[in-house]
């Protein structure tokens, strides 16, 4: 129960506390099951496994190939299906990004920054990040330039001084 403002009364008992659930339905037990299997380290039966073995040994080369190259992408990139991805997938923005979304884009093609441009210091000795050149954050690659967070807060403070009097 709350009082006007919305707050929780104290000492007020919830109308559901001791009660138990309803029955569940079918299909969410069964999503319930697979999830908790999949996160356990489920194991195949020795039948499962023999079954599974003759349908890939029916199948081309090429496909096995191709389906161990995407599992390896999977496992190394921590990403998902990329076959469907820029401007192919659904959700692409193009240029009407967000910011974080944009960094993320910039990271996955250009990859971890290495050395400051602005002060040579390498990434062992300090984070460094992208900092856009021109701040209207597009979808360039050339764009971006690797930067330490000092020289970056320094570079993004000299724009604003000279861009926004």
């Amino acid at each position: 129960m709350r009082n006007k403002k919305g707050q929780f009364i104290k000492g007020v008992r919830v109308w559901n506390k001791g009660k138990k659930l309803g029955p569940q339905p079918k299909w969410l037990i069964q999503k319930r099951f697979l999830a908790r299997m999949a996160k356990s380290g489920f194991k195949h039966s020795e039948e499962t496994k023999r079954k599974m073995s003759e349908i890939n040994k029916n199948r081309p080369e090429s496909f096995r190939k191709k389906m161990r190259l995407i599992a390896l992408k999977r496992v190394f990139e921590g990403k998902h299906n990329f076959s469907i991805s820029g401007n192919k997938h659904h959700s692409w923005k193009g240029n009407k990004v967000k910011y974080g979304a944009l960094h993320d884009w910039v990271y996955y093609h250009k990859g971890e920054p290495i050395k400051c441009r602005h002060c040579k210091i390498t990434s062992k000795e300090k984070r460094i990040c992208w900092a856009n050149k021109s701040h209207k954050y597009k979808r360039i690659l050339t764009d971006w330039i690797s930067l330490c967070y000092s020289c970056h807060s320094k570079y993004d403070r000299q724009y604003r001084f000279n861009h926004l009097k």
